[in-house]
């Protein structure tokens, strides 16, 4: 997988700026992916002008956008504790941090121009699920019938299907991320 560079240093009101067009451009792109800087610049409340002293064009903000992506799942990693306690239980925390990403998330689960961009995943929380995976598997906390890409690609599907869900009978999000822990649980446990 590619390296990502991280978004460009700033501090104070030059690094709100930045965050604040990093997260119109979620949000726009989000709703609708043909959006354009103008509709990102309004959501952000900058000018255009602005927007394009931090991003020079649209492929600029994507590449942005994945990094910060990359950022906050390496952290979300990291906040999971992965070598801690049973795998099962580590893959559940590892679900709970990854859903609090919400909406930049989803735009670059959904969205292949992104991973076109620039490849979103960070090589080091993917090796660290297999190894995960892995682990649970020879601690016998996680079912050994099927290989650990195929564990990853799960875990990546069920969060992303709980970030999409939206039922007709109000369940919050924190109830679809329980629905996805629980469907992981249940896929993940060696059968006896």
């Amino acid at each position: 997988m590619n390296s990502v560079p991280a978004p460009q240093a700033a501090t104070g009101a030059q690094a709100h700026t930045q965050r604040a067009i990093i997260d119109a451009a979620v949000q726009c792109l989000g709703a609708d992916f043909t959006a354009s800087l103008a509709d990102i610049a309004k959501q952000a409340g900058v000018g255009r002008t602005t927007l394009h002293r931090y991003f020079k064009g649209r492929n600029d903000l994507l590449t942005a956008i994945s990094a910060t992506a990359v950022a906050q799942s390496s952290a979300a990693t990291e906040r999971a504790r992965l070598e801690e306690g049973p795998a099962l239980d580590a893959v559940g925390r590892f679900c709970e941090e990854h859903f609090e990403m919400g909406d930049i998330l989803m735009l670059v689960l959904e969205q292949p121009q992104l991973s076109d961009t620039i490849d979103w995943h960070d090589e080091i929380t993917e090796r660290a699920l297999l190894e995960l995976i892995a682990r649970g598997q020879a601690e016998g906390t996680i079912d050994s019938g099927f290989p650990p890409d195929w564990g990853r690609q799960l875990i990546w599907s069920l969060i992303y299907a709980g970030l999409h869900y939206e039922p007709a009978d109000g369940t919050s999000r924190y109830g679809a991320l329980s629905l996805c822990l629980r469907s992981l649980r249940r896929a993940l446990e060696p059968r006896k």
